[in-house]
């Protein structure tokens, strides 16, 4: 397995520095840019993915350009990621926004989270091998399983913890919209979120529904 880790802004790097240890202590091979402005096809060639660490600061721009290096790369993986189903893009923010320093820098995360595609993974605030382990396990994922779905006006996921009030509010809405309702059963062998992705796609409102069970809904949500 190998990877593409892209450059980030110099406030980044130690972030990026020990992700790459941590990448390398897992097995997993890295290819890095050797140039400044180099084409999606030369930074991407051999690889599955490609890893994005978003600092704080926009930091500096390419020579002769508008954009700085973190937006350049992100935007050429998305670019790729466009043309191969298989092709990954994860992207790290390892500090929260109340860190961020400059206004630039906000433009450009508000810019990355209306264009994040299907093949994005959007990680914030979490440790670099829990970042590696989410990049192994979508790399090596089997072949894309299609479901049976179905049309659907309201379809409402829930955990089986959250069981008994999820079906007083589905009984609630039935009475104006149908609603299809999904419960997820703890250490079942389902890929819940896969199949909600591709269910959500054909709900005119899909709903995350949670009372007891936010450790759960949060993440889960944020997979999907």
């Amino acid at each position: 397995m190998r990877v593409f880790l892209a450059p980030t802004s110099n406030e980044a790097n130690s972030f990026r520095g020990t992700l790459k240890n941590v990448l390398e202590k897992a097995g997993i091979a890295i290819s890095e840019s050797e140039s400044e402005t180099p084409d999606k096809e030369t930074c991407f060639e051999g690889v599955s993915c490609s890893i994005n660490v978003i600092g704080s600061s926009y930091g500096p721009l390419l020579p002769n350009q508008s954009v700085s290096f973190q937006e350049y790369f992100y935007q050429i993986a998305q670019e790729k990621a466009s043309e191969s189903s298989d092709f990954r893009v994860f992207i790290w923010q390892p500090e929260d926004d109340s860190l961020l320093t400059d206004d630039k820098q906000r433009e450009f995360l508000n810019r990355l989270t209306q264009s994040l595609s299907s093949n994005s993974i959007y990680a914030r605030a979490c440790s670099p091998i829990q970042l590696v382990e989410d990049i192994r396990f979508y790399s090596e994922t089997s072949k894309k399983t299609d479901y049976k779905l179905s049309d659907s006006d309201i379809y409402l996921v829930y955990n089986e913890l959250d069981d008994s009030e999820a079906n007083e509010v589905i009984e609630m809405l039935s009475d104006i919209v149908p609603v299809d309702k999904l419960s997820i059963v703890q250490d079942s062998e389902m890929d819940y979120a896969a199949y909600c992705s591709q269910q959500f796609s054909k709900s005119k409102l899909p709903v995350v529904y949670f009372k007891y069970s936010a450790d759960w809904a949060l993440p889960f949500t944020q997979e999907i």
